[in-house]
């Protein structure tokens, strides 16, 4: 029995109908090839073996021995930023501001008559609300309200280390309540920007007795002094059959490998893309006439 923020989505239309149903309210999606899987970013899980601030040191002393987009790398975030870009573990959790975007993750590479994916949607407008009922007329957090980060989820350096890495030793003592909020790189890497891409990131990743560890999931529900409901957060299942009329709708509008991976690596997987869902059209007899 799906819970009350969960859908099964039958169609692109239907798809299409429930996000503009949605209002206008600020929303970010999430793609995910298994709708299983939980909002959990990498750092979640390599949490047990390593630590946080020890990854981020051993990234910044190498990455000049493999690649020279460090020369505009300027701050904690942009560090954190350029390794969440390749892989490395991390707090931030990758997002998008289209649910087009998002629904083309989900269904890209889904393999298996039976698989399903899943869409997740946050809205951000019911996030921004709970936090400023919390935290606006502390003086510690008025970084979250001025103009430059409600419209462009960017901090100082300064603001970025007080209010998301304040568990690292030789940042602040006083550490920021568990939440979940949006934020950004100053400098952007390409993809993040085609992507439409954002991040979420936990303010904190252990309780205060340094030893027990919040997941992004229990963040967020912190964060919205609430379990998960429709009101605030919202999944939907797309099963496998959908994939071919979604990933061609989706092409339509030009969303598909070629354009959110630029370069000849991503070209290249588009045409594969064009053979795998032609494939799968003419194995569910809807190929279009």
């Amino acid at each position: 029995m799906p819970a009350s923020y969960e859908m099964e989505v039958r169609s692109w239309d239907e798809l299409r109908n429930n996000l503009i149903r949605m209002g206008d309210a600020l929303w970010y999606f999430r793609g995910h090839m298994n709708s299983a899987w939980n909002l959990q970013p990498k750092m979640e899980r390599a949490i047990l073996t390593f630590k946080e601030r020890e990854l981020f040191d051993e990234f910044i002393r190498t990455a000049h021995l493999y690649t020279n987009e460090i020369s505009k790398v300027e701050s904690k975030m942009e560090w954190l930023s350029l390794m969440q870009h390749h892989g490395a573990p991390t707090r931030l959790l990758d997002w998008t501001r289209s649910p087009y975007v998002a629904a083309f993750f989900a269904v890209n590479d889904l393999q298996g008559e039976d698989a399903t994916a899943a869409v997740w949607a946050i809205n951000i407008t019911a996030l921004y609300q709970e936090i400023r009922l919390k935290y606006e007329r502390d003086s510690r957090f008025r970084p979250l309200f001025t103009k430059t980060y409600l419209q462009q989820h960017t901090l100082s350096d300064e603001h970025h280390r007080n209010i998301f890495l304040s568990e690292w030793p030789d940042e602040e003592d006083y550490k920021f309540p568990s939440a979940v909020l949006p934020i950004s790189p100053y400098y952007a890497h390409p993809r993040l920007t085609i992507q439409q891409g954002v991040y979420l990131s936990q303010t904190r990743l252990f309780k205060d007795d340094a030893v027990s560890q919040i997941s992004f999931e229990t963040a967020l529900q912190d964060t919205m002094n609430s379990t998960f409901n429709p009101r605030w957060i919202r999944k939907f299942f797309l099963s496998a059959k959908l994939r071919p009329q979604i990933l061609r709708e989706l092409n339509a509008m030009n969303i598909n490998d070629a354009t959110l991976f630029p370069g000849l690596d991503g070209f290249a997987k588009y045409l594969s893309k064009k053979v795998s869902v032609l494939l799968d059209e003419l194995r569910n007899g809807e190929l279009p006439t």
